[in-house]
Order: C-alpha cells, then sequence, then structure tokens
C-alpha cells in the first residue's frame, strides 16, 4: 500500500478491518517473529467496533488552534501540545509567509553539506540569548536534537543514569551512543543515590539525563535534589525541557529556571513542535567547547536543515511567545489552574502538577477506550494512551492544555469527563 495513500485506503476502513490485517499477519508469521507486532494483536480486540482507528485518525486543523474538524464536524482538541497557540499567531503565520517568498521553501541539504543560512543563525542566537549561554544549536526535530546528541557525545561517558519515563528520543541516543544506561524509576531520588553508590567506585565520567516535564504523567522533575547528588559524585546534567519549555518558569524557560537550578544544568534540549507551534529541535550548552557536537551529532550532518518558513516562524515566535511571552504564560497558568481544580474535585487527587499535561486513568484499557470514544462523541478530542506507551503499562486519557482555550470549553471538557466517568 504506498504511503501517501495509507490514511485514504484506511479512512474508509473499520477497526475490524485492522483485526482482519493483524490475523493475516499472524498466519503468515510475522507476528510470530516482531515482538511489537504482537502487541498488535492485543489491542485489536479493543478497537473492534470503532468505524475508524482510534490511533492516528484523521484530524484536519482550522483556523482556531483550539479547534479540529473530525467526519465532518468540529470537535475541541485537548490532545494538543500547542501550548500557547503560537501556531496561529498573525505575526508568526505572516513571518512565515514572508519567508517563502525571500527564500523559497526548502534549505534542500544540511548545513555542513549546503552550507548555514542566516535565519539559522538568528535563531540559534535566539535561544543562546534567551537561556544566557554562549553555544547553542538546532536540529530539524526534536527527536534528532536528543538522539544524535547522545549518540555523538555518549562514548565520553563511562555511565548513563536515565529516568524510566524519559523521552524515547533519549533512550534512542544513549543506545546510539553504546554506552552503559543505567534506569532509576521516575523521579525516585532515592533510587538513583542508590545506583550512584552501586558504581561509586567507577571510573570515568557519569551523565544523569531526565526531562523537566514528563509528557505522559505531567509530573515535573525534582532538579534540585537530583542536583544535589553531586555531593555524592560529579555527573554532567542533560535536562530536555521538551514540554516545560514555553510554559514553566518565570521567563518560559522551563523546569530549571523554575526550580532556580538553570545555572547548574549542564546541556538543555527541546523543541519548537510544542509551544512553538512548529517543528525542530535545540540544545543550549553551558560550555562553548559543546559547539564541536555539529561535527558529531547524526541527525545535524545528515539531515537538511530547517526550510526559511519554520525559521522565520520558529524566531518570530520566540520573540512573541517567549521573549514577550508573559501574557500567554498567565493565560495558560489560568487555564490550568481551572482544571486542577476541577480534577481534586473529580479525582480528589492533590498531586496535579504545575504543567499543561494532565494525565486521567479511568480503568483498564477497555474501559479508557470506551470513554475515550464518548468524549469524541460528545465533541472532545483527548490523547488516548495504552500500554506499552504508557507509564507502567497503564492506560490513561492525556489532557494538553492551551492558553487558547477558552473556559467554558475547559469546563465543557471536564462537565462530560465526570459525567461519563460516574456513569
Amino acid at each position: 500500500m504506498p504511503n501517501e495513500n495509507f490514511h485514504a485506503q484506511w479512512r474508509n476502513k473499520s477497526a475490524s478491518d485492522f483485526k482482519k490485517l493483524v490475523e493475516g499477519a499472524r498466519l503468515e508469521g510475522l507476528l510470530d517473529t516482531a515482538r511489537k507486532l504482537r502487541r498488535l494483536d492485543q489491542q485489536a480486540d479493543l478497537f473492534a467496533g470503532f468505524e475508524e482507528l482510534p490511533l492516528g485518525m484523521v484530524l484536519d486543523a482550522t483556523p482556531d488552534p483550539t479547534i479540529l474538524k473530525h467526519a465532518g464536524r468540529e470537535v475541541i482538541n485537548f490532545g494538543t501540545n500547542n501550548y500557547l497557540g503560537t501556531s496561529h499567531q498573525p505575526d508568526v503565520v505572516a513571518a512565515a509567509k514572508q519567508a517563502i517568498d525571500i527564500y523559497g521553501t526548502g534549505a534542500t541539504a544540511s548545513r555542513l553539506a549546503g552550507g548555514t543560512q542566516s535565519l539559522s543563525l538568528k535563531v540559534e542566537q535566539q535561544i543562546s540569548d534567551l537561556y544566557q549561554r554562549p553555544c547553542s544549536m538546532i536540529f530539524s526535530t526534536g527527536f534528532g536534537a536528543n538522539a544524535s546528541l547522545l549518540g555523538g557525545m555518549g562514548e565520553q561517558f563511562q555511565r548513563i543514569f536515565v529516568d524510566e519515563e524519559c523521552h524515547a528520543s533519549l533512550y534512542e541516543g544513549v543506545r546510539l551512543s553504546g554506552t552503559q544506561m543505567t534506569r532509576f524509576r521516575h523521579n525516585d531520588v532515592g533510587h538513583l543515590m542508590s545506583r550512584f553508590e552501586r558504581y561509586a567506585n567507577e571510573e570515568g565520567n557519569w551523565l544523569v539525563v531526565v526531562d523537566g516535564l514528563y509528557s505522559m504523567s505531567g509530573t515535573v522533575a525534582p532538579l534540585k535534589d537530583i542536583l544535589a547528588l553531586r555531593g555524592i559524585r560529579p555527573f554532567t546534567m542533560m535536562v530536555d525541557e521538551a514540554h516545560s519549555f514555553g510554559t514553566i518558569g518565570c521567563k518560559g524557560l522551563g523546569v530549571a529556571e523554575d526550580c532556580g537550578v538553570l545555572s547548574e544544568v549542564d546541556i538543555i534540549t527541546g523543541t519548537f513542535s510544542k509551544a512553538l507551534g512548529s517543528i525542530g529541535g535545540f540544545a543550549t550548552f553551558k560550555s562553548a567547547e559543546f559547539d564541536l557536537l555539529r561535527f558529531l551529532s547524526v541527525s545535524y550532518v545528515f539531515s537538511a536543515a530547517l526550510p526559511p518558513a519554520t525559521l522565520a516562524a520558529v524566531s518570530k515566535g520566540l520573540d512573541v511567545s517567549i521573549a514577550q511571552g508573559d501574557e500567554l504564560r498567565k493565560d495558560l497558568r489560568a487555564r490550568c489552574d481551572q482544571v486542577r481544580q476541577r480534577m481534586l474535585n473529580i479525582y480528589g487527587k492533590h498531586d496535579f502538577m504545575p504543567g499543561p499535561v494532565f494525565s486521567v486513568s479511568v480503568g483498564g484499557p477497555e474501559q479508557t477506550v470506551a470513554i475515550w470514544h464518548h468524549l469524541i462523541e460528545a465533541g472532545f478530542y483527548t490523547n488516548l494512551i495504552l500500554p506499552p506507551a504508557s507509564p507502567g503499562n497503564a492506560a490513561m486519557l492525556r489532557l494538553g492544555i492551551s492558553a487558547k482555550h477558552k473556559q467554558t470549553q475547559i469546563e465543557n471538557l471536564l462537565n462530560a469527563l465526570e459525567a461519563v466517568c460516574s456513569r
């Protein structure tokens, strides 16, 4: 089946067709040798009766960043990472259009092969200025920033410690580096300390890698407590601020800024695809020597540079949504406070985090799929998270909140969620 026709073909098929495909693959022996594909067999029954596959369903954008179109009707988008609504900011859109007129549609080569456009240098300087750091790099994707950075520099470390809920891109980077990896329980500083003590006599440099804001659970890394472990053994600290960049911290620089430890973190990575509503990734470094990673990071060396329209949109977004984004962050915090208070009333939980990500456990996979589908029918799109993508292999719904959401939209979603859960 041609890739470009995949969604068009499956748009007209039901979940039962998916089940038949899985069964056919099993008969061919494909599922017997692929562990990941066997998981599809486990999920196929959950989708029975759906007119459209719930994973990867066709959703069209609209001029409103909070509204999607699905099957000919509007649904409110609470599956968003567009936390500040930057993708629809008039100045950002105008900058992208102007860049196309001036520079064309693409870079057509990597920066090392085809040269660096001045727009790339401008964005890198903006990142360095925001974080007050001597060196920054941008990448074609946030995934590439994490994976190729770790892949390129990992050899200098004897061991890399990774929180078990870290982004898959960080795990991929450690794998590419060939360095010994030690996982520790999510946000469990005591467990990390025990790992330190276990390898206390080991020579070489160590690296500790965490997310600032975890994209599934919505939890925030205890950076102060982690950095305090430098009293046991010095280590390099890397924080992925993908979901916290633009959303947490006085200046929107992430959890490290919010915790007051920004100057102690050696490497900060992030993405342009969340709060900036675009595509691409970045890394900013405490030391200028890290600039040599341009020659060691695979995706930087071999991926085409970001296109001019994207660079112009990101540059303008860094200005209007980050550097001058106080009001947007104020609106976002107000929306998150609204959700947090209602969640307390509904679930009695006090541990919802300060960021724009909220995870809701509503039962096992079957019940979670049913509630997710009910919310779609009621006009609300949320993220359906099923094992193995979910922390602890627990099924859940994930809510992404935007500064552009209206208070009534949030109230209506939570009313619907409360009603269906109580039912």
